[in-house]
This record gives C-alpha cells, structure tokens and sequence, in this order.
C-alpha cells in the first residue's frame, strides 16, 4: 500500500481526497460515494497524485523565472525568447507582456524605447 508512505504535503493532500478514494472515509464525511471514481484506480490515483504537485511546481516555477528574468547586455534575442516561452507557460498576453519586456529591458534598450514611444497629446 503507497498510503502509508506519503509524507508532509503529499499525505495532507491524501487526507483531503481520502472520502472519495474510501467508501468509509465518504460515510464518515456524510457524502456520497462514487466506486466508479477514476481515483479508484492505480493510474487514475497516481495521475492524481503527479498532477497536484507537477504542475504547481512547473508553474511556480516558471513564475520564478519570470519575475527574474531580465536582459543581459547584448542578449536581445534571447532575452525576447524567453519571454515568450515563459508567457506562453503561464499565460499572460497584450500589455502585461509588453509591459514586463520594458521592465527587463537594459537601461540603455529602456532609454532607446522611450524615445520612439508616442507621447500623449494634451
């Protein structure tokens, strides 16, 4: 039985599911059981299990790296790929990207943009 091997978050997250994985566990809980529950078996369980804790640590993660990432000088190309992997893993689109790419940028890229930004007109 793997159960009694989970440790620290993997067996909190056991004790959250276990009404739904144990006919008893359900009883206990006061809600209806479901014994076709694809939890019920080995790969629904294990799948389960891997995709609570793969994704959530692939997506931190990714958040990480974004809220580091910035340009080294002379790397542009790389700088921009990198962004848009990262902002395709996560998500984020329109301003939200342009406006990390501003951020990231090197200060003399940022000076450079600044000049040939529109200004608004009064």
């Amino acid at each position: 039985m793997v159960i009694p091997l989970l440790q620290g978050p993997a067996k909190k997250w056991y004790q959250s599911i276990h009404p739904y994985v144990s006919e008893e566990g359900a009883r206990r809980e006061g809600i209806p059981f479901d014994p076709k529950n694809v939890v019920h078996t080995w790969e629904g369980f294990r799948q389960w299990l891997v995709s609570s804790f793969r994704e959530h640590s692939d997506r931190d993660r990714a958040l990480r790296k974004w809220n580091d990432w910035t340009m080294k000088s002379g790397k542009i190309n790389h700088f921009c790929d990198e962004l848009m992997r990262l902002a395709l893993e996560l998500g984020y689109r329109g301003n939200f990207v342009k406006d990390k790419a501003r951020v990231g940028i090197t200060t003399d890229f940022r000076n450079a943009w600044a000049l040939k930004t529109p200004l608004p007109h009064k």
